[in-house]
């Protein structure tokens, strides 16, 4: 392998002996052969060490692993992943997901060869073979070459469809500077964090909107679990962040409260699972006060929102927090009806 690779693929791992296989399976079948990949193992209980020290699926000097003692969740993984890295750039690829065909990273490659970019974005299916992609780029009015950084920065405030760090690759110097550690643990938007810091440091991007990531379906993931409050609290965290960092390079923040307010308005359905009124009414009442919230509804309103959402915004920008939990917990049964 050469000395500095093209690309440093990171895999934080997580108790994933039984899939991180196919995962490393998916690399040693490119055709372009510039790449490194390194595990980061966060504690995990299924000997996972041993499979990674034995494993034949690629070259042992490929492969750089290191395992941390105590489990600190995705973000940190990732980071030290960056900070082992000698490629110049780094991909994000999960345990449980692969590369798709034998020329994603030879398309990558060519995109980089010919843009020179700081970020350069492609797109993931839930499909093995590619198909049905994961990102509507254009419906958020990127087009693939070269993209404004305007442009992309707009997009990405106010969608959360240009989170994922796996859907990018990124110069190496762009991720894990120091000083952007977040204040807090987080279980909810930690890409968007990151992606957030590296997009601030980044000048150009380039599109190849093409489905080079395969992204498996967890049933286990956070999205999956029952909702908490404090993930509420977490999104708020990281958009005061992001728009520390960004907001400088877009003259409006209205898309940005929009997407709050959208996320907020699922987030009540998702508090109402499991929940009487009471509860959820205490849940409610938390996110009324929340800073962010009173001033997106100042300035937006329920602009853009679904109809019944609307309503549950207005009530609970009213101080109505019982009705506004009633409403929803009606809400949750209808549309749990309809599913039936």
């Amino acid at each position: 392998m050469e000395q500095a690779p093209l690309f440093s693929i990171c895999i934080p791992a997580h108790n994933a002996t039984g899939v991180i296989g196919e995962c490393l399976a998916s690399l040693a079948r490119q055709s372009c052969e510039s790449w490194e990949a390194i595990v980061v193992d966060d504690a995990s209980t299924d000997s996972l060490d041993q499979w990674c020290a034995g494993q034949d699926v690629i070259c042992a000097e490929r492969l750089t692993y290191y395992r941390f003692d105590e489990n600190g969740g995705p973000f940190r993984a990732r980071r030290k992943a960056f900070s082992l890295a000698r490629g110049r750039y780094v991909i994000c690829l999960d345990s449980d997901d692969e590369l798709i065909g034998s020329d994603a990273l030879a398309l990558m490659a060519e995109a980089i060869e010919r843009e020179s970019p700081d970020v350069l974005m492609f797109n993931m299916s839930a499909c093995v073979d590619g198909g049905d992609s994961i990102v509507d780029y254009g419906a958020l009015g990127l087009a693939e070459g070269a993209v404004d950084k305007g442009a992309f920065v707009e997009a990405f405030l106010s969608s959360y469809a240009l989170n994922n760090l796996a859907t990018k690759a990124l110069r190496r110097e762009l991720v894990g500077a120091d000083g952007d550690e977040p204040k807090r643990r987080l279980k909810m938007c930690e890409d968007r964090l990151e992606v957030s810091g590296a997009l601030a440091r980044a000048e150009s991007f380039c599109l190849l909107d093409r489905d080079l990531y395969y992204y498996r379906p967890n049933e286990a993931s956070t999205t999956h679990a029952r909702f908490e409050l404090d993930y509420c609290d977490q999104q708020a965290y990281v958009e005061r962040v992001v728009w520390e960092r960004l907001g400088g390079a877009v003259g409006s923040r209205d898309g940005q409260y929009r997407l709050l307010l959208s996320a907020w308005a699922h987030d009540m359905e998702a508090l109402a699972q499991d929940r009487g009124v009471a509860e959820l009414a205490a849940c409610l009442e938390q996110i009324a006060a929340e800073p962010l919230f009173v001033e997106a509804m100042g300035v937006v309103g329920t602009d853009g929102q679904r109809a019944e959402r609307a309503t549950s915004l207005r009530l609970l920008a009213a101080g109505r927090v019982r009705a506004a939990a009633r409403w929803v917990r009606a809400l949750v049964r209808l549309k749990g009806a309809a599913k039936r």
